[in-house]
């Protein structure tokens, strides 16, 4: 294969997988809050001498379960995606880098030191600005 391949892990297919793990993860914890909402209840009818509000207290836990369980499952599976979406943005920028013939390296270079001290002389601008504006 190629050196940007599947093999060489330049390729990835995590973001697929991880998107395939969460619908997985989400219906196990739906199924799981909803089982913890719906139980109680179940063994309440079939035990009529258990405590009521102990079946309650247990489906309200179920219902946090379904909402804030998929919420932070959702936020742990974005972290990954976002991870391996930075890794996938640098090996894009590295690839431009190299792409770029040395003949115009320097150039790119100079443009961000002159950007750099405009942005150092807008900053310098907005504090004597600031210092004006001051009673």
């Amino acid at each position: 294969m190629s050196q940007g391949g599947f093999l060489s892990f330049h390729t990835l297919i995590s973001t697929t997988f991880i998107k395939v793990i969460y619908i997985v993860g989400m219906m196990v914890i739906t199924i799981g809050g909803l089982a913890a909402m719906i139980m109680p209840f179940v063994w309440h009818a079939q035990y009529p001498g258990s405590s009521p509000d102990a079946a309650f207290i247990q489906a309200v836990g179920g219902l946090l379960t379904v909402i804030i369980g998929n919420l932070l499952w959702r936020v742990l599976c974005e972290g990954f995606i976002l991870l391996f979406s930075i890794h996938e943005l640098l090996g894009a920028v590295l690839r431009q880098m190299q792409e770029v013939d040395s003949g115009q390296s320097p150039f790119i270079f100079e443009q961000l030191r002159a950007t750099e001290a405009n942005n150092e002389q807008r900053h310098d601008e907005l504090l004597k600005a600031l210092h004006r504006l001051r009673p």
